[in-house]
């Protein structure tokens, strides 16, 4: 059965065991009526993988239009992984991994193409995330518009990388972050080990509360009335010292001499 063999090398992929294929065989059978016919299969109940499988092969036969997955596996793996976030490289390859099996099969039957579900490849990622590797996209030249000018989805491979790009940026935060608490940790302990007062070290811990600003108290500044009408004001008058002085060597007789060379008398009569 093709059925079985898809579903058995995807189980191998994970690395799943019999046990873990006979408990997971009855999420993949699609119609209520075969999973009926399933639950009722000798080695079901039991979890007996080689019982259940030979049963299976002897109730269906080839029959082969029994469904392995479908895009809402896809929603939920991407779904799931959401909830657990993705904070490094080992998070990012199991979730690629599961991932790609479901979309390597469904492009296989097409029911979809490996372009299509992009977006909901990214659903795991934050937003900042998201336009990171949008950015990488463009950067590279590997996100087309079509002529409406509306963006295509990227290639899977381009896709890929870009996040594998990201999924590097997420590492080296996380351990910027971890070193910081560490480094917190270190504080607090040297901080008690010097003995210092509990409000001191209470300081260390960064308040929730939003910081409220400080103001300056007001100061009432109040200025003495002023009757200008009853205020006088005497302004004395500037002191003047006028002292005639006489030039020195100064001669009467030396004045009379010079004027009267400069005055020309009439000749007298005789």
């Amino acid at each position: 059965m093709k059925f079985l063999k898809r579903f058995e090398r995807t189980a191998n992929a994970f690395q799943a065991t019999d046990y873990d294929k006979a408990l997971q065989i009855g999420r993949f059978v699609r119609t209520e009526e075969l999973k009926s016919e399933l639950e009722e299969m000798d080695g079901y109940d039991d979890c007996d993988w080689k019982k259940l499988r030979k049963e299976m092969v002897k109730t269906w036969g080839d029959l082969d239009n029994t469904i392995l997955y479908t895009t809402n596996d896809l929603i939920n793996v991407a779904e799931q992984q959401a909830r657990r976030g993705i904070s490094d490289h080992q998070d990012f390859d199991t979730y690629l991994g599961k991932f790609t099996s479901i979309l390597g099969y469904l492009v296989k039957n097409d029911s979809i193409k490996y372009k299509d579900p992009g977006l909901l490849f990214l659903i795991p990622f934050s937003r900042e995330s998201q336009e990171n590797i949008k950015r990488t996209l463009l950067y590279n030249g590997q996100l087309p518009t079509g002529k409406d000018g509306n963006t295509k989805g990227p290639q899977w491979n381009h896709l890929v990388a870009a996040t594998e790009t990201e999924v590097i940026r997420i590492e080296e935060r996380y351990k910027q972050l971890h070193n910081l608490e560490q480094e917190l940790v270190e504080l607090r302990k040297q901080v008690k080990a010097l003995g210092l007062p509990p409000d001191y070290n209470h300081q260390l811990n960064c308040s929730e509360k939003p910081l409220e600003p400080v103001l300056e108290p007001a100061i009432e500044i109040k200025h003495p009335v002023r009757n200008i009408a009853e205020t006088k004001t005497e302004i004395p008058e500037p002191m003047m010292d006028v002292t005639e002085t006489e030039p020195e060597n100064y001669s009467q007789e030396l004045v009379f001499e010079q004027v009267a060379s400069t005055i020309q008398l009439p000749d007298t009569v005789v």
